[in-house]
């Protein structure tokens, strides 16, 4: 009888902690592209449900999400920020990303951003290209602001926390 108790508590302990684990903040993703295939490992750094800074919400479906990718096929790697801006009307992003750091204000240039059609709004898209420098001052800053429409976009602390964990993983290979 004790056994089996012993054994239920042992189960019970290894179940909870599964579900009380820690999610990876990176999300890995395989593409098997049939020429060259690659991987993308991706971290949100800012996500705002009310829609953008500086902008009225339109609706419930405002939205603008933030985030870091690497990108790696057969050959090389390399990273973007990618932003994302969903709202009732077209916005028309030129395409522009500033991002401040420390270091200064680097200007990165999407030149096709994609602007879709969803069922809820608009979807507009920057995706720009970074390289590992501006990673490093984004990681080395206590503050990071962005602008691509509108105010600026202050990362919060957690956001600060997340370029940390994907400049240490990402860049410079570290295991944490």
């Amino acid at each position: 009888m004790s056994a089996k108790l012993l054994l239920a508590g042992l189960l019970s302990i290894a179940i909870a902690g599964c579900i009380t684990a820690p999610k990876d903040p990176i999300r890995h993703s395989d593409y098997k592209d049939l020429e060259n295939p690659f991987s993308t490992d991706t971290i949100t750094i800012y996500l705002n449900m009310e829609g953008a800074p500086g902008v009225p919400k339109a609706g419930p479906y405002a939205w603008t999400y933030i985030e870091l990718t690497k990108w790696t096929d057969s050959k090389h790697a390399w990273f973007t920020i990618d932003v994302r801006f969903q709202w009732s009307d077209w916005r028309f992003m030129t395409g522009e990303l500033r991002v401040k750091t420390l270091a200064g204000v680097a200007h990165l240039k999407d030149p096709k951003p994609s602007r879709d059609v969803v069922r809820r709004g608009i979807v507009e898209t920057i995706r720009a290209q970074a390289d590992e420098a501006l990673m490093k001052a984004m990681a080395d800053s206590p503050e990071v602001q962005m602008q691509f429409f509108g105010e600026p976009v202050s990362i919060t602390k957690e956001g600060l926390n997340a370029i940390k964990v994907f400049y240490q993983r990402m860049v410079i290979g570290e295991k944490i």
